[in-house]
């Protein structure tokens, strides 16, 4: 069996600029010596795909043109999370750029209707008189809203990127532009909504300015030409989307992320300006984690306890004052929500217990009391915790179950689900890493014993596999000495790090002290004999037994390496710590 040893030589002669525990990090990430150049340097014309790859794009870009020219009107139907709002928000922008002012945005609520396009929504917009439906986010798995659409005439152009159903009625839309249409020849498929959308910008302007004819021209009015490049401003709310949306940071969405993050922190956005001030962010130095620990949680805030319009409005917003006003109204949301949450946990503790004793390969747990909105949120802790899939559901104010799941390394939820019996399981949509489903109310007792029969009926040697790589593969050994300015500094030029391209994680063994501090004692510090230090959060040294008063002692630590901006040099972030003997 391969290991580093055996090919660390040819790596270090291939590639002698970089640190050789970098490159042992992109060997473990299954990356090819000879790609290295294409995770490590970025060029935005060459690492964006061709937007007309998609399928269906040139369909869905007649059709807008068409639209736009008859002066039409275009209805936005996009998700309420924080793909599906920057996607939206991505074709307001453009829409306003162009000066095209006949078209609405609307948002579903996440809470009482759930997610995708629905039966009432298309009532709704027949009875509005719109001429055109553009999906975000959503649309490839509202088979019966589609057809009820297509019999009333109204056209409809889905951009999505969940899984599409087997039976999708490709004859009901005018396009289905989605990555994951089965035989597409799009280059990589794994984009999320916002993205999608953000193609079909780019296929607008390409086929206008290939064109003979202005967008002045093709709208009948006055409006100043566009700059080339100008669709660059928008990589923000595609970075945003593509982080929150956890989106792998492979192929393409390295280069969305790499470039979006430089636009957002100059962003010309008023509400992400306004969001980030409120977030107590700094732009010019704004990355990847911010948005998946600050930015994202904010906006996906609004639609989990019922009020999506303020996101919406944020990322719309035309103007400071109305920017800042729905950037406060965030913050509020945001801690109404972080409060559910923290409630949400306690009881989901006190119901499955501690992990040790949790032998079960999936969790189902639900509340009537609990919002739908937030069960996502209850399901990524419960992953992180106790290591398995969770499915964690609540009741809006109607009467459908509804819930949200998120994988486990190894599971694949979207597949899981499509295995339940209809009996069990009202509908369901997602893809590989997270989904949502619409529980029977008779059958909430029995999802748990459906999936489990289903994951111990799967492969065995594929899981065990697949659990064994993910969890051995990426832990790279590390000597204290090696912890420097310049490892830290060449782990920063491989940003931007995310799902399927973690920040390097390493273990260290060597001997240290161990010291509590914080208000109650809560944290932990490392203290390694060559120097270094190490903190752990939230961990008390009564945990581990350690006896001070013998001083130093060996520590097996595993962790990711950050910058200490007090000390002004390195430090290790502990995961893991355990003693040795």
């Amino acid at each position: 069996m391969t290991n580093w040893q055996t090919v660390k030589k040819h790596w270090v002669e291939r590639w002698p600029d970089w640190h050789p525990i970098i490159l042992e990090y992109l060997w473990r990430q299954d990356i090819d010596v000879e790609s290295v150049d294409n995770v490590v340097r970025f060029n935005y014309e060459s690492d964006l795909h061709d937007p007309f790859l998609l399928p269906d794009m040139a369909i869905a870009v007649e059709r807008i043109i068409t639209a736009l020219h008859k002066d039409q009107k275009i209805v936005i139907f996009g998700d309420y999370d924080a793909d599906g709002l920057p996607g939206i928000a991505i074709l307001d922008a453009f829409f306003k750029k162009i000066e095209f002012n006949n078209y609405e945005l609307q948002v579903p609520d996440r809470n009482i209707d759930g997610f995708g396009l629905k039966d009432i929504h298309i009532e709704r917009l027949i009875t509005g008189g719109c001429d055109l439906v553009i999906t975000v986010d959503c649309g490839s798995a509202s088979i019966g809203a589609l057809e009820l659409a297509k019999d009333n005439n109204l056209d409809v152009i889905v951009t999505d990127h969940h899984e599409v159903p087997d039976v999708f009625p490709a004859d009901k839309v005018i396009a289905l532009v989605n990555p994951m249409v089965k035989d597409s020849s799009y280059p990589y498929k794994n984009i999320c909504g916002a993205a999608v959308v953000f193609k079909l910008v780019q296929a607008l302007l390409d086929t206008i300015s290939n064109s003979n004819q202005t967008w002045s021209e093709v709208l009948g009015n006055k409006c100043s030409n566009i700059v080339p490049g100008w669709e660059k401003w928008l990589l923000d709310l595609v970075a945003i989307a593509t982080v929150g949306d956890m989106m792998p940071l492979r192929d393409e969405n390295r280069a969305l992320v790499h470039y979006g993050l430089q636009v957002l922190n100059k962003t010309r956005n008023y509400g992400l300006r306004a969001l980030i001030d409120n977030s107590r962010l700094e732009r010019g130095s704004i990355n990847e984690t911010d948005i998946g620990f600050r930015i994202a949680p904010r906006i996906n805030a609004a639609s989990r306890v019922g009020d999506v319009q303020a996101a919406l409005d944020l990322l719309t917003a035309t103007d400071p004052l109305s920017a800042n006003r729905a950037a406060g109204k965030l913050e509020t949301l945001n801690k109404e929500r972080k409060n559910m949450v923290t409630q949400m946990v306690k009881q989901a503790h006190k119901i499955l217990g501690p992990k040790q004793n949790y032998d079960s390969k999936v969790i189902v747990i639900g509340n009537p009391e609990w919002l739908p909105g937030v069960c996502g949120l209850l399901a990524s802790r419960l992953v992180e915790e106790y290591g398995v899939s969770a499915f964690v559901w609540g009741r809006g104010p109607g009467t459908k179950l509804k819930g949200s799941c998120r994988a486990a390394s190894g599971d694949n939820v979207y597949d899981l689900m499509s295995q339940v019996s209809e009996d069990i399981l009202e509908g369901y949509g997602g893809h590989i890493g997270a989904g949502g489903f619409v529980l029977r109310p008779t059958a909430a007792d029995e999802l748990q014993p459906a999936l489990e029969k289903i994951i111990h009926n799967q492969v065995a040697a594929e899981t065990n596999a697949l659990a064994d790589h993910t969890s051995t593969k990426n832990l790279i050994d590390l000597k204290v000495v090696d912890v420097t300015q310049k490892l830290l500094d060449e782990i920063d030029r491989l940003a931007p790090y995310g799902h399927q391209f973690p920040s390097p994680q390493f273990q260290i063994q060597a001997k240290a002290t161990l010291q509590s501090f914080g208000k109650s004692s809560e944290h932990l510090k490392i203290r390694f004999i060559d120097g270094v230090t190490g903190i752990k959060w939230r961990s008390s040294i009564d945990d581990l037994e350690y006896d001070a008063s013998k001083g130093s002692v060996g520590v097996s630590v595993v962790c990711q390496i950050e910058y200490d901006s007090y000390i002004k040099s390195p430090r290790l972030l502990v995961h893991e710590i355990t003693l040795l003997e």
